[in-house]
């Protein structure tokens, strides 16, 4: 206040500017309610961090015929696509194509939202689906830092544990903490085009039309680990931005791991089984394909079928020095 009455305010009578004072007194107390509101209800949703096709490749030694190479679970194409069959990769291999060191993708039992047993693990990301070549123009727009667009996308680990995705083939991706802005509940229309503005003035409030969809993940999290709201604070402070491997004691690892594999995808009309997130300013860090029967079969065979794996997204993921990882059988 006394840099604002010798600034621009110097002219203003005294009384006036004591009255102007306790008033934004009342309204700089709503506010810090607000932002004390918006971080006891960050989401955390950790993001294991793809390497790039040029560091899966450090570790190849051997390419054959079928695509195939020493590392099982680990294919490269005549054009020099790496792919990664997600349920084919072993335990140890993980790390040596450049994950973060202990990186599963089975090995924890859990319960899904109908209290059906699953095996989930460690390795976790956002995916969005596509159709055509000219949606992957609009992420170089939605990573720009002054980008207002919001995305709707899946938490994902793998479709068959847990839910389908949008698409059998899209983008995998990673954003900043800050810009996961909520999502589990509720259908929010169209893939993109949502305004962030918009959907913040009817989550930011209690009672406002979308607020469980800003307090669904943290409230999952808080009840699975008996965590007050400071102390959620604190876990976010420490472990946002980090992937689940950096999340430490393993018991409270894995605690969060099954707190989130409960993860509704079941609300939208016909029980249509996906989940929904919101975020902005992604960054795009691998592909994905799947077929919607689980009937992958041989990687050669999958890969070069123009309808299983759609060609715009192979030239990308090359293009971009990008894997592209299929999910299924």
């Amino acid at each position: 206040f006394g840099e604002l009455k010798h600034g621009p305010l110097a002219l203003i009578d005294d009384r006036f500017f004591d009255k102007f004072k306790n008033d934004f007194s009342i309204v700089s107390q709503e506010v810090e309610s607000l932002i004390s509101t918006l971080k006891n209800s960050q989401p955390l949703l950790p993001v294991t961090k793809l390497p790039t096709s040029s560091k899966i490749k450090e570790a190849i030694t051997v390419i054959n015929d079928d695509y195939s190479t020493n590392l099982k679970g680990v294919y490269v194409d005549e054009k020099g696509l790496v792919i990664i069959k997600y349920n084919e990769v072993e335990n140890d291999t993980w790390e040596k194509i450049g994950f973060p060191k202990g990186s599963i993708s089975k090995g924890i039992t859990s319960k899904d939202i109908k209290d059906e047993e699953i095996n989930t693990g460690n390795i976790h990301f956002f995916v969005h689906g596509l159709d055509y070549p000219n949606q992957l123009s609009n992420f170089d727009a939605f990573s720009l830092p002054d980008s207002d667009a919001l995305l709707s996308v899946s938490y994902a680990e793998r479709p068959e544990s847990k839910y389908r995705f949008f698409r059998s083939q899209g983008v995998i991706l990673n954003t900043d903490a800050k810009y996961v802005h909520g999502g589990g509940e509720t259908d929010h229309g169209s893939g993109y085009g949502k305004n962030i503005d918009d959907f913040k003035e009817n989550y930011a409030y209690e009672g406002s039309i979308r607020h469980s969809d800003r307090t669904f993940i943290s409230d999952l999290i808080k009840e699975e680990l008996g965590l007050s709201q400071q102390e959620y604070l604190e876990l976010i402070n420490k472990y946002k931005n980090k992937p689940f491997t950096n999340i430490q004691p393993q018991e409270i690892q894995e605690k969060i791991i099954k707190a989130l594999s409960k993860i509704n995808s079941h609300t939208r009309i016909g029980e249509r089984s996906y989940n929904e997130m919101y975020i902005s300013n992604p960054d795009v860090m691998g592909y994905f394909a799947y077929d919607w029967d689980d009937k992958v079969g041989e990687i050669k065979e999958f890969i070069d079928n123009n309808e299983k794996v759609k060609p715009f997204i192979k030239e990308n993921a090359i293009e971009k020095d990008m894997p592209l990882i299929i999910f299924g059988n």
